[in-house]
């Protein structure tokens, strides 16, 4: 199964079923200007920090899957890990137009473990 580890990797195994290597990082998908001085607002979203700095969300922003549980947050932030899913290089699209990140994001999970 391929691999991906930076972000440049990923326009090649677009739609593909992939594993991503990671830090799971607990993320605020609100669009705010970069003067904005408010803390993160962070409720659910994951993104996995490639090697790059780059980042692939876990879940497209708007589904519901992508609120991550907490205790899976708790376990996980800041640690690295791999992720078993279908690689998109930019969200899909939800059904009900909604406001949504244009970023690349991995789906239909099949597995999420930390990295030995």
């Amino acid at each position: 199964m391929p691999t991906v580890f930076i972000a440049d990797e990923i326009p090649a195994l677009d739609g593909q079923k992939v594993t991503v290597h990671g830090t799971y990082t607990q993320v605020d998908v609100r669009q705010r200007s970069p003067r904005d001085t408010r803390p993160p607002q962070l409720d659910g979203h994951v993104a996995l920090v490639l090697a790059d700095g780059r980042r692939i969300y876990l879940e497209p922003s708007w589904s519901a899957v992508a609120l991550r549980p907490a205790e899976e947050r708790a376990r996980l932030d800041g640690k690295a890990v791999e992720v078993v899913g279908l690689l998109h290089a930019t969200m899909p699209e939800p059904e009900i137009p909604v406001a949504s990140l244009t970023a690349p994001c991995i789906s239909a999970v099949e597995s999420l473990r930390l990295k030995e």
